[in-house]
């Protein structure tokens, strides 16, 4: 328990440097007088600026830190974009097209690869798959390493199960993104119909793929063991890998 208050004290000094000034501000701020007269006025008036002036570092050292954080990750993710997205591009320029059954599967289960080098925590760890629409609902073309679903039945079956798996059929079909910060939450699993079940990830983001007519024809999703742990930088990915994908499948 120690050790977990160690760290958020050490990641979040400043805000609790921000938020003591701030209190320290408003005490003496409003007992100033009575204060001037237990140490003095000239120490009142130290302490209640010395508690702005902490305050006002706090909010400046957080806001300067969350910027830094910002570029460094977009600088990374810029990296690895061009180390993934470029050779895959590469890949699908050069294959036969349309892409089919072996050849399917090796080019998902590259792209699926390279996606997941997006994720750069190495804490984390994340899992990417590609989908094909069919007539019964989703189903997974690549290779997977972790736990994956095979398919996305498209079924009236109301178990939760089922649900889940009809609801997240009928988001692709619809051409819409979902991004789920957080699969334990009974916020979001009533809001996408999630089947209040343990899994492995955490998080997800699952976008439609379309082909050159704009008809959807599959789905690409990455997932994180983290809360959180995908961003709009992510998506934007995905997205991307998505239109290579569909390019090389031409259906």
């Amino acid at each position: 328990m120690f050790t977990i208050l160690g760290s958020l004290a050490d990641r979040y000094w400043p805000i609790l440097v921000s938020a003591a000034g701030a209190v320290a501000l408003a005490l003496f701020g409003t007992v100033w007088i009575g204060a001037a007269d237990t140490i003095g006025m000239f120490s009142t008036i130290t302490l209640i600026v010395f508690a702005g002036l902490a305050s006002v570092f706090g909010g400046i050292y957080m806001a300067v830190a969350q910027e830094i954080r910002t570029q460094r990750t977009e600088s990374e993710l810029l990296t690895v974009m061009r180390s993934t997205i470029i050779p895959l591009a590469e890949q699908v320029i050069s294959v036969k097209k349309p892409v089919v059954g072996v050849d399917a599967e090796n080019l998902a289960t590259e792209l699926s690869l390279h996606c997941r080098a997006l994720v750069r925590d190495k804490e984390a760890v994340c899992d990417v798959n590609v989908y094909r629409l069919m007539s019964h609902g989703l189903d997974r073309v690549n290779r997977a390493s972790r736990e994956a679903r095979i398919s996305f039945k498209n079924t009236t079956k109301q178990t939760p199960r089922a649900i889940e798996e009809r609801c997240t059929v009928e988001r692709v079909l619809a051409g819409e993104v979902t991004v789920c910060p957080d699969v334990r939450s009974k916020r979001w699993q009533r809001r996408l119909s999630l089947e209040g079940k343990n899994r492995e990830y955490r998080s997800f983001i699952s976008v439609p793929v379309f082909n050159e007519a704009h008809k959807v024809i599959g789905m690409l999703s990455i997932n994180s063991n983290k809360k959180n742990g995908l961003t709009d930088l992510h998506r934007s990915h995905l997205e991307a890998a998505a239109k290579l994908y569909a390019r090389a499948a031409a259906v």
